[in-house]
């Protein structure tokens, strides 16, 4: 599967330059005489109505078709009198009608060298060192809102610090220490605005300082993830939290023996980048796991990647009955479109001659693959005694290879899914990326290309998400001794 926190992530870091433009030539219409948010947004309701699937298995000949216009012409007004920096917001009104975490817009724009230069100059400097932040933290320790503290993202450091006074936002992210010639400490890398619900609107910005809008979302207290980035918090910790996370890269695996009952593997990430260090991991530590009763699996905060990237752990769920599946049922489903045919014949990934197939049934929703062999079964039948019981530590933070990890763990027998619903991004998979019609605005859109059944809505999961077998006690805080406490009250 090729999922979206993957693509996500390469777009802000400049990892898919050259794909995100080869898709973009391949999907954009010429520029328009007149470019504006008015043509984009008209450019991006053609792109989806033709190529997305979901919007023709649930849209296009049902009641909710008519909502669908109502709201294009709408937005179509408005999209009028919006401006270039406000234009990303009008088009996500768009995408996140769908509530499908796999279609998004997302900003690509592109930047002279001088345009660059004028942003890092313009970029506000407030002087402060991570000694003086520490000691701001310490000063207000238990009055702390979740974001303020020091985080990190492989090879640069923030102290995100709150800030007053009209205008300002409510924190700011301040550079420690950089990773990149294009930034220096003291530059203020990102700003938040925190809302009603706990998340924060979130202006950030990449490493040639151009803009990026999210939402940032916290996760287990370590993780601040506003896609396509996740840092980890560095300080301050709990004392259950050290040693959590890695200390380089917050989303890389870590693994680590607690106490005499249990064994914790952290994945804060599907990102296939890191299959080759959980392999390691596993294979460091199989020893220890297979003399520990319990196995505990926290993947909070893990917005997906592939998912082949926990293969390493799928042996030590296997159990000889298996628990009902949850979800659609069915066969994984394409739709032929032009633009879906060039993806397959240029992609390299062209499953059961599928573009062909395509080719021959314009306008069709068809089997990926016609004799249905996605399913994730066990690797093989063997029975480790040990672990007894394994436990899966979930949250809303959980997307997409993520939750495939999870439907196929929850499959097991002796696997127990523990805390919150997952986010709702498993139903559609396989993220395309195209172009719109005014690529000077910088903006691509990103949908699914496969339809995990023909019978979608139904069953879908994109709704609510996973549902967990167990929810820990509002507040808990070490979810990882809760969740070895309730498996060490289970019956052997």
């Amino acid at each position: 599967m090729r999922h979206l926190a993957a693509i996500r992530r390469l777009l802000l870091l400049g990892g898919l330059m050259a794909t995100a433009s080869g898709v973009a030539a391949q999907g954009a219409s010429p520029a328009a005489p007149t470019c504006n948010c008015q043509v984009d947004l008209d450019s991006i309701a053609v792109k989806l109505e033709r190529n997305y699937i979901a919007f023709h298995l649930e849209i296009l000949g049902t009641p909710r078709e008519a909502d669908y216009r109502a709201l294009v012409a709408r937005l179509h007004q408005r999209a009028a009198t919006t401006s270039e920096a406000d234009c990303i917001f009008l088009l996500r009104e768009l995408t996140d009608w769908f509530h499908d975490g796999h279609l998004f817009v997302a900003q690509w724009p592109t930047l002279s060298p001088e345009q660059a230069s004028r942003l890092a100059e313009a970029t506000p400097v407030i002087a402060m060192s991570e000694r003086e932040v520490r000691a701001s933290l310490d000063r207000r320790k238990g009055r702390l809102d979740p974001i303020e503290g020091i985080w990190y993202w492989r090879g640069f450091r923030v102290g995100i610090i709150p800030r007053a006074g009209p205008g300002e936002p409510d924190f700011v992210a301040v550079v420690l220490q950089s990773d990149s010639a294009n930034w220096r400490p003291g530059q203020v890398r990102a700003r938040f605005w925190k809302n009603p619900n706990g998340t924060y609107r979130t202006i950030a910005t990449a490493d040639d300082h151009s803009r990026r809008d999210a939402v940032a979302t916290i996760y287990r207290h370590l993780l601040l993830a506003f896609p396509p980035v996740t840092w980890g918090r560095a300080y301050p910790l709990a004392p259950y939290e050290v040693g959590m996370l890695d200390p380089v890269d917050p989303e890389r695996p870590t693994a680590r023996v607690a106490g005499r009952e249990a064994v914790v593997i952290s994945v804060p990430s599907h990102d296939p980048q890191y299959r080759p260090y959980l392999d390691s991991l596993v294979a460091a530590h199989r020893a220890e796991i297979v003399a520990h009763p319990f196995l505990i699996v926290d993947i909070r905060g893990d917005l997906g990647g592939s998912s082949q990237t926990t293969a390493a752990l799928v042996p030590f769920l296997v159990t000889r009955d298996k628990r009902p599946a949850i979800g659609p049922v069915g066969t994984s489903m394409v739709l032929s479109s032009p633009g879906n045919i060039a993806y397959f014949e240029q992609g390299g990934w062209n499953p059961d001659s599928v573009a062909q197939r395509m080719k021959a049934a314009p306008g069709q929703v068809l089997p990926l693959i016609r004799e249905n062999t996605l399913d994730m079964p066990f690797p093989n039948d063997t029975l480790l005694p040990l672990p007894r019981r394994v436990a899966v530590l979930m949250d809303r933070g959980v997307a997409s290879a993520g939750e495939a990890f999870l439907l196929q763990a929850r499959k097991s027998t002796k696997v127990t899914l523990i805390g919150n619903n997952s986010a709702g991004m498993i139903d559609y998979q396989s993220v395309r990326l195209v172009g719109t019609s005014c690529p000077a605005q910088g903006n691509l859109l990103g949908f699914p290309m496969i339809a995990a059944s023909e019978t979608l809505p139904k069953d879908g999961l994109n709704q609510l998400g996973i549902p967990p077998d167990v929810r820990p006690g509002t507040g808990t805080a070490d979810q990882v001794a809760w969740a070895i406490r309730y498996l060490a009250s289970l019956k052997p």
